[in-house]
């Protein structure tokens, strides 16, 4: 009886930091870990800053509720911080599971702005209906992929979907995914980090940020086209609140954080995607 006490504390003790150095020792120490990290990192501030910029502006009147997204854009913040979390501490299969949340979240996020726009033609009904479900918690089986094609369907969105076939992209990542989210195979679960092969390791997580990146630069291109007033800058907003005329054309200015995002990061989709953005948008892309 004593010997199990002895190994319940050894294996429970999460106060002894043994436990924690054995999974991190091959990661802390690792440049090319750091430099992956920091990427994920920057899209965490990312939606950090682009949830402080639209608080106040993505309050929505639908049906008799009046509700803020901003609830849903808080909550994406978190798990991408519990995603670096997980691949801090070497657990892939955790942190790919919760990047399908991340890019489930930011897709439905766009599916209620759209359908607020009156633009997904014949999906409308099952939109309202599902929409009206979420706000009462009652939302049940809505799959990523009635979404997708409700948002690949919109008059506003289907072009540009269309154009740079990003609804097979969706697919390849969302089934990329969904191999650790339903542990599709015994290459698809955590593993002690021990004796896991770091290098194989540093290509996983480098997959996991190229998929993150991906959604998040495809959600704010979406974005830019279907509701622009949500990236624009505070510019415009904060000359009125003091009492000034704002400069003429400040309305159109994107806030500087996601330009330089989405400049940086454009061609993940298509080398000519800013000329789209600055052809079929008033914002000023460059």
């Amino acid at each position: 009886m004593a010997d199990t006490k002895e190994y319940e504390k050894k294996t429970y003790n999460f106060d002894d930091d043994s436990l924690r150095n054995d999974i991190q020792k091959f990661l802390v120490g690792n440049d090319k870990y750091k430099t992956l990290i920091s990427e994920l990192k920057n899209i965490e501030i990312l939606i950090s800053d682009f949830a402080f910029l639209s608080d106040g502006r993505n309050y929505l009147k639908f049906n008799n509720h009046l509700f803020s997204l901003q609830k849903i854009l808080i909550s994406i913040e978190f798990t991408i911080s519990n995603v670096i979390a997980c691949c801090y501490v070497g657990c892939i299969a955790d942190a790919n599971t919760l990047a399908r949340k991340f890019t489930d979240d930011l897709f439905f996020y766009l599916y209620i702005l759209v359908y607020d726009t009156k633009s997904m033609q014949k999906e409308i009904k099952d939109a309202e209906s599902n929409i009206e479900s979420w706000v009462q918690n009652k939302l049940k089986d809505l799959d990523i992929s009635k979404v997708l094609k409700s948002i690949g369907n919109s008059t506003i969105l289907s072009d540009v979907v269309k154009k740079y076939n990003l609804e097979n992209s969706f697919k390849k990542i969302g089934s990329r995914l969904n191999d650790f989210v339903h542990s599709n195979g015994q290459g698809f679960y955590n593993d002690n980090t021990a004796i896991v092969d770091t290098s194989k390791y540093l290509e996983q997580v480098k997959q996991l940020i190229g998929d993150v990146k991906y959604i998040t630069i495809t959600f704010f291109i979406l974005l830019s086209i279907c509701c622009p007033c949500l990236i624009m800058s505070s510019d415009y907003v904060d000359f009125l609140e003091v009492g000034e005329m704002p400069p003429e054309g400040s309305q159109y200015l994107i806030a500087p954080f996601i330009a330089q995002f989405i400049k940086n990061n454009y061609s993940l989709i298509d080398q000519n995607c800013l000329n789209y953005l600055q052809d079929n948008t008033c914002m000023k892309f460059d």
